[in-house]
Parts: C-alpha cells; sequence; structure tokens
C-alpha cells in the first residue's frame, strides 16, 4: 500500500494506524528506515534477531574475503569488535 505523508515542521513524521497495526507496533517499539534507490525508503520493524543475522552475514563476509593470515586475523578483529565470536561466525550462520 502506498501512502504519502508529509514531514512535519520539527522533521517528524507520523505513521498511519493501520500501517502501525500491519506492522505489529506498539508505544516504544523501534522501526528501521532504509534509504533505497531513487529516494525510496522502506520501514520495517526491527528484529533484534535479523539484526544479529545481519551482523552475521557481514562477520561471514569479512572472514571468507580475507586474502592471507594477517587479513584474517584483521578480519576476526573487526569481528570481536562488531561483539561476535570469530569461531561461533560459521556455525551461527545458514551458510557456515
Amino acid at each position: 500500500m502506498r501512502r504519502k505523508l508529509q514531514i512535519g515542521p520539527e522533521g517528524e513524521l507520523t505513521i498511519p494506524a493501520d500501517t502501525i497495526r500491519q506492522l505489529g507496533l506498539e508505544p516504544g517499539s523501534w522501526i528501521v528506515i532504509e534509504n533505497g534507490e531513487e529516494g525510496q525508503i522502506t520501514l520495517r520493524r526491527h528484529s533484534a534477531e535479523a539484526e544479529h543475522q545481519a551482523l552475521v552475514r557481514k562477520a561471514l563476509f569479512l572472514l571468507q574475503n580475507a586474502s592471507d593470515e594477517d587479513d584474517f586475523c584483521k578480519a576476526e578483529e573487526i569481528v570481536r569488535q562488531m561483539g561476535l565470536d570469530p569461531g561461533a561466525v560459521f556455525s551461527d550462520s545458514q551458510w557456515g
């Protein structure tokens, strides 16, 4: 469903109640707004599991694309900084 919404004077955006219900949102819920091509945005409910899987995919990409041992060690450090255990990334991933 498409909606035309107006940005308020303080930069606020009011989401219609039926859209809030469709997303399963309630007061205090978090949403994610993603910028797309040609100025489009996507609005979705925040999911901790989806967020974790996105981090795992990024970590897996870094580890699998390391070109040598030094690069792999750097990738492991980045993965640790992301709050993940490099050894567990492969088991947490559906592609591992």
